[in-house]
């Protein structure tokens, strides 16, 4: 009795797991719900997804008919996590997404939605896909410190004044940058004043290059040339562009809140107070709408005051290089290493520093208030330290509040910060 008992249960299982496999349970249909396009909604656009090893991808979808927005999703996992990294109009099938960690991988999907006789209409997801992000390689490497690089001397004499942010001050290579390569390779002497996360447009916390600026101005005499970066920080916070004016304004009248009203400020300011040399440089690799408005305002500046413009932005090209290089010389999509700062930033910078010191002293500025420059200029004072037999330091120290300290080789640096934003410019 008690065998046949067994035998029933064991059909009596099978028959149940027969009845699960062919949906008879509802099993089949809630798979099928998984991967099935629900018909209510827009079709699921094909997407690929290419890098293009220098750690960032290009993701491309198809044109769904009668879709008007794309929405586009990316996670580190297949499953869940995905966030919205941009949406728009339809007609753009194609993004480049440039906000990667090397050697990381990624997922992404996209939908397009619309509005179908004024009601909303969701989409269907795409099929996911994966990229694996390039690793870094070590471009902060103990070759490439800046004591193990040769002495020059084509520079000897001469005195530079770096203002800027992370690019400046060196935020991914250890705090060593391209003014203290130049400073090495050359002889010349140089202050460089950069503190991470801040902007060209004046802010509140008193960090910004107009306050920086005007308080170096003040305490310094005269450099050879004045240097000051045109930071990406402006474009990404949001920061207020404006315009250049044509007509001739009081100094006062600026707007230093906004970033052209900022360049001309720092323009006048200095050449008021220095009557030296003034180039504004550009942030590098970065692809954004408002920092193309921003590089325009430098060359209109430069149109109307004379100064010169440095353009790493448009000049040192991230596919002008190597995938390999480029992920040598680079730590993230923003900061060089310091294979990066000595073999391809210091370069471009080296080939343009002769122009810029060779240009007239005195531009023409607009009307202002304040006293002139005195016709006799005070003459560059020599260095706190020789330049030819520095400090063997890896990098600038962190002083106190406006305190101006030795930094690196050939270099006077001075830094406010007592954290950097690594991802910002």
């Amino acid at each position: 009795m008690k065998g046949i008992i067994t035998k029933l249960l064991c059909i009596t299982t099978a028959c149940v797991i027969a009845l699960t496999t062919f949906g008879v349970f509802g099993a089949s249909e809630v798979s099928a719900k998984k991967t099935k396009t629900d018909p209510n909604k827009f079709a699921p656009p094909a997407i690929s997804v290419k890098s293009t090893g220098r750690y960032d991808v290009k993701v491309s979808w198809s044109v769904v008919p009668g879709a008007q927005e794309y929405k586009l999703y990316r996670s580190t996992k297949k499953k869940r996590g995905y966030k919205l990294v941009s949406s728009g109009p339809s007609s753009i099938c194609s993004y480049y997404c440039d906000t990667m960690t090397p050697g990381r991988r990624y997922y992404f999907k996209v939908k397009e939605t619309g509005t179908v006789d004024n009601v909303y209409k969701d989409g269907n997801y795409s099929k996911t896909k994966t990229v694996k992000i390039a690793s870094r390689r070590n471009g902060n490497a103990s070759k490439y410190k800046l004591k193990k690089v040769k002495r020059g001397s084509s520079l000897r004499g001469k005195r530079l004044v770096f203002v800027g942010s992370s690019l400046t001050k060196g935020s991914g290579s250890g705090g060593v940058s391209f003014p203290d390569y130049i400073a090495r390779r050359t002889g010349c002497s140089v202050v460089k004043d950069a503190i991470g996360g801040t902007t060209t447009s004046k802010g509140r916390d008193g960090k910004d290059f107009v306050t920086r600026s005007v308080r170096l101005i003040n305490k310094m005499d005269r450099p050879d040339a004045f240097f000051c970066q045109l930071s990406a920080n402006d474009a990404t916070k949001g920061r207020t562009i404006g315009t250049i004016r044509q007509e001739k304004v009081p100094m006062e009248e600026l707007d230093t809140t906004t970033v052209a009203g900022a360049i001309e400020y720092i323009i006048c300011y200095s050449d008021q107070k220095w009557g030296c040399p003034i180039a504004f440089y550009t942030a590098m690799n970065l692809s954004n709408a408002r920092y193309d408005k921003m590089v325009d305002l430098l060359y209109q500046a430069q149109e109307k005051y004379g100064i010169q413009v440095i353009d790493l932005y448009h000049g040192m090209n991230k596919y002008s290089i190597k995938s390999k290089t480029y992920r040598l010389y680079m730590k993230d999509r923003l900061h060089p290493t310091k294979a990066g700062y000595l073999k391809w930033v210091t370069p471009f910078f080296e080939k343009r520093i002769a122009g810029v010191i060779n240009s007239p002293n005195r531009l023409v500025v607009t009307e202002s208030e304040e006293p002139e420059v005195p016709e006799e200029v005070v003459e560059p004072t020599e260095p706190a330290t020789d330049p030819n037999n520095p400090s063997e330091s890896t990098g600038p120290s962190e002083p106190d509040e406006s305190e101006v300290t030795e930094g690196s080789e050939g270099t006077v640096s001075t830094d406010n910060s007592k954290s950097d934003e690594t991802n910002r410019q």
